[in-house]
């Protein structure tokens, strides 16, 4: 949220015009323009939003390259792997 404001702006384009919604958050910089191809390739779009987010943060936070260059990042759900009812 670059300067306090976010993405979210009515979609005033043609194709848009039969959606029930008429309002969207919108990428402001492709992943592929950051990412180097590797990464691009081996990525889905939400895996390379999700990076790109997260780089966003912890630069916004005012961190930098962590000890040895690497950093963690998980996605997903915590929730994914976890046993089912009583521990079935």
């Amino acid at each position: 949220m670059p300067r306090g404001q976010n993405g979210i702006r009515a979609i005033e384009e043609e194709w848009a015009a039969s959606l029930p919604v008429r309002i969207a958050g919108r990428v402001r910089q492709e992943p592929a323009e950051v990412l180097d191809r590797a990464q691009a390739r081996r990525l889905d779009r939400c895996e390379q939003l999700a990076l790109v987010a997260a780089r966003g943060a912890w630069a916004d936070a005012g961190r930098g390259r962590t000890r040895g260059g690497r950093r963690w990042i998980r996605s997903g759900s915590p929730w994914s792997s976890a046993p089912g009812p009583a521990g079935r």
